[in-house]
């Protein structure tokens, strides 16, 4: 992150032509999009695009980049990698594809889970101090007059 940041802030950075894009393993025409991108969906959670590019390179996303966000390019996972510190830039092939991104919180399935056994020790607690305040000291049912 350190060595984008410097990067960013050269005198012959130009954001309009080029992006930072990290752990990119090859550079593909200074990272710019060349094609047409249409935007076909846009929720809190998910996020897709049609497009087609000229030629290989990286679809940099104006959007917070999140550890959070997995990208699909025609249904195959892709990777998500953070450009220009702070944005997302996910690579796309040449020709007509979609491009689809989904956010998913990490810790959800945990809280459903750590919900779900608390509602059952809950229960389970209620039904036994139930029964048992039904028995009297010899196991046996108390009655009261």
């Amino acid at each position: 992150l350190e060595e984008s940041v410097t990067m960013l802030m050269t005198n012959d950075f130009d954001p309009r032509y080029s992006s930072v894009i990290e752990g990119a393993m090859e550079q593909r025409d200074k990272d710019v999009f060349v094609g047409e991108m249409t935007l076909i969906t846009f929720k809190n959670d998910v996020i897709e695009f049609e497009f087609e590019a000229r030629k290989p390179g990286y679809a940099i996303i104006r959007e917070s980049w999140h550890s959070g966000w997995t990208a699909f390019v025609d249904g195959k996972v892709t990777p998500i990698l953070p450009a220009d510190a702070i944005f997302r830039a996910v690579a796309v092939p040449q020709g007509k594809h979609r491009l689809v991104m989904k956010y998913r919180c990490h810790g959800r399935a945990a809280g459903y889970w750590i919900s779900l056994c608390s509602a059952l020790l809950a229960l389970a607690l209620g039904i036994g101090s139930t029964i048992l305040g039904l028995r009297g000291e010899n196991g046996e049912k108390s009655v009261e007059s």
